[in-house]
């Protein structure tokens, strides 16, 4: 658990996550560390790598890390990250939709545990990293985008929607919230929703967090995931609106 080592250390760096977001990151973390889920990690759309830095942080020594940014931003971020890991940092300083990053596609199918997309969050672009990421994640791994239901990028969102119903054998949609949405392979749903239902609301807690509430409020169907959000009412957790108790996954 690196959260507050993070946060004492990092928080000054420019950037736009909410804290409970970088919390549910490094919950997330360590849930792949406790699984033994190994392979390299990627951020694309770096800024000045605040997220990259706690991305690091649970980086084997043997795990290369990738920051992907065609801004000058990327070299704040790769001062940042080789303080934390020391070696195995790749910088591609082209778009993401450049031949150079697209090659890691066949170099590293299916070797990387996480991915984080926060790049350009035009539509067209969105899909193109999607696509990107799904061709790079192992089968154990978690891509995460950032700006999911945010009112400011509606194209983000619908990009990401009809790109999961046209990959639902690819990836499957676990938990969103805090302006992010967590991806995973099929066959690793459960294991993850089982993760946020059973050991989330308390990570959170105990890292002093309280102003939140873990929603399960479908049936599993056309999508089975938890919502993360403001705190309503005395829930920790709130399941369906008939019966906030009752949390089906």
């Amino acid at each position: 658990m690196f959260y507050q080592s993070f946060h004492q250390t990092y928080s000054s760096i420019p950037g736009f996550s909410y804290l409970e977001s970088f919390a549910i990151w490094d919950f997330l973390l360590d849930v792949q560390h406790e699984f033994k889920i190994g392979g390299d990690l990627m951020e694309i759309g770096v800024y000045y790598g605040k997220s990259a830095a706690l991305m690091a942080m649970h980086a084997q020594k043997d795990e290369e890390v990738f920051l992907v940014d065609c801004t000058d931003f990327v070299d704040h971020a790769k001062c940042t990250v080789e303080k934390i890991k020391g070696e195995k940092v790749s910088v591609l300083k082209v778009k993401s939709s450049d031949p150079r990053v697209w090659k890691l596609a066949s170099t590293r199918a299916r070797s990387l545990r996480w991915i984080h997309i926060d790049g350009d969050h035009k539509a067209e672009t969105v899909q193109n990293d999607l696509l990107l990421a799904s061709a790079l994640l192992n089968d154990e791994g978690i891509i995460c985008v950032d700006d999911f239901f945010n009112s400011r990028y509606p194209g983000l969102t619908y990009a990401v929607c009809i790109f999961l119903e046209q990959h639902r054998n690819e990836l499957q949609m676990f938990l969103c919230g805090f302006n992010k949405v967590y991806l995973v392979r099929p066959i690793q749903l459960h294991r993850h929703l089982h993760a946020v239902r059973d050991k989330l609301g308390d990570r959170l807690a105990n890292l002093g967090f309280n102003d939140f509430t873990i929603y399960k409020t479908d049936l599993p169907g056309a999508i089975n995931c938890f919502g993360i959000r403001e705190r309503w009412e005395k829930y920790v957790y709130y399941g369906l609106d008939e019966d906030p108790e009752l949390i089906i996954y």
